[in-house]
């Protein structure tokens, strides 16, 4: 992580949750990306969890998109709770367009709830079986 500059955090730790939102606060008035996973981890179910709200603060407070990333066939390469990698599962990746805090009323909950809603409905079209 160290190596690559990721923004380390530690759950449940509201200062280093505060500290991780500084240095990507930062980061972003350089000009630089943050990637994000919004829901904070993966699901039992592999079906989308509730989002966090720190990456739509950081959208609305810096006036940034939100670009989102929508994965599927993760959990086949490494259930959670599973520690053995299956390399020869399949993911499929989808990136959908920019979506801009003002689209949102600059509003942090709302841009939260229309890309949580967006993305799931995405991930259900990926499932979708091919006719």
């Amino acid at each position: 992580m160290y190596l690559k500059k990721d923004i380390a955090i530690q759950r449940g730790d509201m200062s280093s949750i505060k500290a991780m939102l500084a240095t990507c606060t930062e980061w972003l008035k350089k000009g630089e990306t943050i990637l994000m996973f919004p829901e904070g981890t993966r699901s039992e179910t592999g079906e989308m969890i509730a989002f966090r709200d720190g990456s739509f603060r950081l959208a609305v407070q810096n006036n940034i998109p939100i670009l989102p990333v929508v994965l599927n066939g993760t959990r086949e390469i490494l259930p959670k709770q599973d520690a053995q990698l299956n390399m020869s599962a399949k993911v499929e990746v989808k990136i959908l367009p920019p979506i801009y805090p003002e689209q949102c009323a600059n509003s942090a909950p709302e841009l939260k709830r229309y890309v949580h809603s967006l993305m799931k409905e995405t991930l259900a079209e990926m499932r979708l079986p091919l006719i």
